[in-house]
């Protein structure tokens, strides 16, 4: 839906609020709202292309970790983009917003076979660079999409919530299995080694240049096993559209053909695809999400949790 003459107007004001904070001597010449929330925009200038994007204060802890996730990253030859900082140093301006380099490239909503091997082949590259980032350097987050990953939350206040949760029977069901589903292996999953993860590795964060991939962005950081991003990029091109069982079975075996996978990982591994997939109900209905997009997510968790492995 377009925007507003008077939403665009306000966006407009925000932008050149921002980069009078940083300094920047350029003028926003055009910008370009990007994923469709009026919280993030591509500005572009003269010389440059820049991301302009809104912080939550409560995902501000985010950005603390980011220069240690690129350092680590291009390191390994792996780009990401540059985060801004202002003069003392911190990356939110007074009205909530970050800036970063806008990158070269373009997301795939439907990848190639071609596409899919070789985003699996550099997701593996990208979570071993982010392995070099001590995990004591991200303090975590209280956003809601935080939540889910913690094992407590979802052993002791999910249940609560959703019984209370405003959502159709069989929605409860599905999400009241699933997380049991998972609760049960804690113990397992708490066993594993844990690492720094980008948690938003979908269609939307992935960059192409034809069939290569240029960059991961949106860094979106969370401590977990290295096994879970790996199955948030399966849930995305594997189950989303459709639950196909011989494209998650062939990159599972070229991400795991790839790198050090240790037979606990091995063997957790069909709980932490459904754990992937479910994380979308469980933070879709502590949101509110219309009952039309959680029949589809719900439809989609009973579809994981029936695969025989």
């Amino acid at each position: 839906m377009p925007l507003s003459p008077d939403v665009q107007i306000e966006h407009a004001a925000l932008i050149v609020d921002t980069f009078a904070a940083f300094g920047f001597l350029e003028k926003p010449l055009g910008l370009v709202p990007l994923a469709g929330t009026g919280d993030a925009w591509q500005v572009q200038t003269a010389l440059r292309k820049l991301f302009v994007k809104r912080i939550p204060p409560n995902e501000r802890t985010a950005l603390d970790v980011y220069d240690w996730a690129r350092q680590a990253l291009l390191a390994n030859t792996l780009r990401q983009a540059r985060l801004f900082r202002l003069r003392d140093g911190s990356a939110v301006t007074p009205t909530g917003c970050a800036v970063y380099e806008f990158l070269p490239g373009r997301p795939v909503e439907d990848l190639s076979d071609v596409q899919f091997d070789r985003q699996v082949r550099y997701l593996g590259r990208y979570l071993r660079a982010l392995q070099d980032v001590p995990t004591d350097v991200y303090v975590g987050s209280d956003s809601l999409w935080s939540k889910p990953f913690e094992l407590d939350f979802l052993e002791y206040e999910l249940p609560l919530l959703l019984s209370a949760a405003d959502i159709t029977d069989p929605v409860r069901e599905v999400a009241e299995d699933a997380r049991k589903a998972i609760v049960t292996r804690r113990v397992d999953i708490a066993a594993l080694p844990v690492q720094l993860i980008h948690s938003d590795i979908g269609p939307g964060n992935i960059l192409f240049r034809g069939d290569t991939v240029t960059a991961i962005v949106d860094f979106t950081p969370e401590l977990a096993n290295h096994v879970y991003p790996f199955c948030v990029s399966l849930f995305w091109h594997c189950i989303n559209h459709g639950v196909n069982i011989d494209r998650i079975q062939r990159g599972r075996r070229l991400y795991m053909g790839r790198r050090v996978v240790t037979p606990a990982e091995r063997e957790l591994f069909p709980t932490f695809l459904l754990y992937a997939t479910a994380y979308r109900l469980f933070v879709r209905i502590l949101a509110g999400y219309s009952p039309d997009r959680l029949a589809h997510i719900a439809g989609r968790t009973r579809e994981v949790m029936a695969v025989q492995w």
